[in-house]
């Protein structure tokens, strides 16, 4: 499939890549998340960055080249592949400096939350963020939602857990829990 010019290719190339599931879980996951630990870290480096989304350009031409045919390096030379790696090193940098790619950060360069929570006087339950799992003498639990995730402690000790099964957010008491 030939096209008028190379910067029509590359914005082809550029979605097809963007829009393949496979492509997305087998590359892109990892290339952001290399690269959002390299910029974390103070190790990232902006010459390099278009180097590896070049990586996902020639995936993406070869996965092309094999959907619709013909040869992928010349369907899309070196310069369409590089405009598009540059496009998205771009992208990338404006993305992570919104934070977008925080929840991909290792935990040693996870930011911590500001506001600490205050519990009520009193309260010993479980914690925000901590595993639980319901009493069995529960009716959500008889129902099989049995584990899930403390996501708020709200006034009069109830706690509010997210539950694995359903999705569902239950207030339960803290004394109808088991941490896990």
């Amino acid at each position: 499939m030939p096209f008028d010019n190379d910067h029509a290719a590359a914005q082809e190339l550029k979605l097809f890549t963007e829009n393949d599931g496979d492509l997305y879980r087998q590359t892109t996951t990892s290339i952001l998340k290399n690269l959002a630990t390299k910029k974390a870290s103070g190790k990232y480096d902006h010459d390099l960055a278009a180097k590896l989304f070049m990586y996902l350009a020639e995936a993406g031409a070869k996965k092309y080249a094999q959907e619709f045919g013909g040869v992928w390096h010349a369907m899309f030379p070196m310069g369409v592949r590089k405009e598009i790696a540059g496009e998205w090193r771009d992208e990338f940098e404006v993305e992570y400096k919104n934070g977008s790619y925080d929840h991909l950060l290792p935990k040693k360069y996870q930011t911590k939350q500001t506001t600490p929570h205050i519990f009520p006087t009193g309260y010993t339950g479980p914690t925000i963020g901590q595993r639980v799992q319901l009493h069995p003498g529960l009716d959500a639990w008889m129902r099989g939602d049995k584990f899930g995730e403390v996501v708020k402690i709200g006034r009069n000790s109830t706690v509010h857990v997210k539950m694995d099964r359903s999705g569902r957010t239950l207030k339960i008491s803290p004394d109808r829990l088991e941490p896990i």
